[in-house]
Order: C-alpha cells, then structure tokens, then sequence
C-alpha cells in the first residue's frame, strides 16, 4: 500500500470479471454492511473512495480491508476533502480497464445473493439489468419501459462499454440520470434478468432523494 496526498492504493494485478465501485461519506454504521455484501471471489475487484468522511468511516474501510479472508483485490482512495459523488464515482471509473464489467454500490446499500446469479448471466451484453428490494419489502422491478427512472445502480455495465464516460462533477444530485443518458446514446445491448440483486435503503431520511423529496436544499 502507498499513501501520497490522502489517497491509498492497492495495485490490482489481474484481469477481472466485474469491478464494484463503492462512492463513500459518513457512513460508518452501513458502509461494512455493504463492502461484506461484495460476494468474496476473486474475479471481484473493489474500488473504494472515501469522499473526506469525517466520522469514523475510514476506520470501517480499513477493518474491511484487513480482513484477511476476503480474497478481492482492493483498491481504496481516502480523500482529504469531501468533493461530491460524482467525482468519487470518476475516481472509481479511472479503474474499469481492468474487469470486463463495472457497478455501482452505494455506501448504504447492499447486495442480496442474488447478485452472484446476476454475473454469471452476463453474456457479453452492454448493460445487464437486475431488480431493487427496498426497505418496506416491496420490489422494484427494472424494465425496458421503466429503466429511465431507475437510472442508478440497478445494471452491471461492460467496461469497454462506457470507457471514457465521466459524470459532471458541478451535479449536487441526479449525476446518475445524465450519466446514464449518455449511456443510451452509444446504443447499448440489454439484458433484463429479473433477478432480485440488491437492496436499495429507500426510503432514508437525510438522504439526498429523501432532502429532495421534502425540498430540503
């Protein structure tokens, strides 16, 4: 491990099948909840950016990443200063060349099993869809006809896929829609798996859509 101007990197040192970007601020009682969700192969690599947490997050990051049954390569950049989400979200972009898919986990979320069956469908298609649980149980089921408005994390992508792809870092929320128009642009090939994967902490106050939804700036 190597430390230079608060950033922390572990050298990956093969080719993946999926890479697990983790965006991360003051989350220290869900943020392990989450990494412990990231099924444990070792086609899995993990990158992790502590957006300049200032509760005890990091010290989370770092039990997790000193466990030493864990079998993932983990790469981990602490920030000095909290700089957004969708800069986190680039910081961990700048790592895809190295899986044949990428996505997305937010730090208070976290996959249900199922995740494991999502990858392994995954046939070469650009974006691989799966279904959201949510906290009262009810199931979001993702769609062709309804994909816009769960724009998020509900898709593994294809790394070379969305190369160079970049989300606008003056974006306060909503970087994942515009994201995920320019997605569409490219004219992806999709696969919906109707595989419950993950589970979405909706709704959680003081969360960014739950201070939208109450028009709290």
């Amino acid at each position: 491990m190597t430390t230079m101007n608060g950033i922390e990197h572990i050298k990956v040192n093969r080719f993946y099948k999926l890479t697990v970007i983790v965006p991360v601020y003051n989350q220290e009682e869900l943020v392990l909840r989450a990494l412990y969700s990231i099924p444990n192969r070792q086609d899995i690599h993990i990158v992790i950016i502590n957006d300049g947490s200032t509760d005890n997050t990091k010290k989370k990051i770092d039990e997790f990443m000193d466990d030493e049954t864990r079998n993932q390569d983990i790469t981990f950049h602490n920030l000095l200063e909290n700089k957004g989400v969708s800069n986190a979200v680039n910081m961990g972009l700048q790592h895809i060349r190295y899986s044949e898919y990428t996505v997305l986990l937010g730090s208070d979320d976290y996959f249900l099993p199922a995740i494991e069956e999502v990858i392994d469908q995954t046939s070469g298609e650009d974006l691989v869809y799966f279904n959201l649980q949510i906290n009262n149980g009810d199931v979001w089921a993702i769609a062709d006809n309804n994909k816009v408005n769960y724009c998020g994390s509900v898709k593994l992508m294809r790394s070379e896929f969305i190369q160079g792809l970049q989300n606008d870092i003056n974006r306060k929320y909503g970087e994942d829609y515009y994201f995920f128009q320019d997605i569409l642009k490219r004219n992806p090939t999709e696969k919906f798996t109707n595989i419950i994967a993950k589970h979405y902490n909706y709704p959680r106050k003081n969360s960014l859509s739950w201070q939208q939804r109450h028009n709290i700036n």
